[in-house]
């Protein structure tokens, strides 16, 4: 297993490896130093919400392509989330396609020239943003409220 490592030295590498992709130009190979960077940011021991940020915005000024900037916050709130004490998300909770709550009649409404009104009633129409909802559900309560 592979020995953690500080976050100052986390950052401390990233910041290197943009003076390096800077000085590439053209020729540097972003996706290969940004999976790099994702598999030594793993190491990182106890990240903290603090360093998280600023990890991102770190990251947001670097030298990387927006696919790659997405990828690597990405991973920053992964790792965040890794190292918390706090309950986990559940699957549901990541949304990446919404086509399961539309019809293709939806889809074709959504995708047109139709009017934002249109397609506002389009997402709101009937049970579909009750579905929507319950799949994302982020934080379930099982106390007991008591009313006064």
């Amino acid at each position: 297993m592979a020995k953690a490592i500080a976050f100052g030295t986390w950052k401390a590498e990233l910041q290197g490896l943009h003076g390096f992709l800077v000085n590439l130009g053209d020729k540097a190979d972003a996706s290969k130093h940004s999976m790099q960077v994702v598999a030594r940011l793993r190491l990182v021991s106890g990240l903290t919400a603090d360093q998280a940020s600023e990890a991102v915005s770190l990251i947001s000024s670097g030298p990387w392509p927006e696919a790659q900037k997405t990828q690597l916050t990405q991973a920053v709130s992964d790792a965040l989330l890794s190292n918390s004490s706090s309950p986990k998300r559940r699957p549901g909770q990541v949304v990446k396609s919404f086509a399961g709550f539309f019809s293709e009649k939806d889809i074709d409404i959504l995708a047109g020239i139709s009017s934002l009104a249109v397609k506002i009633d389009c997402i709101l129409e009937g049970e579909r943003l009750a579905r929507f909802l319950a799949n994302l559900l982020i934080e379930v309560y099982s106390r007991h409220i008591d009313i006064i």
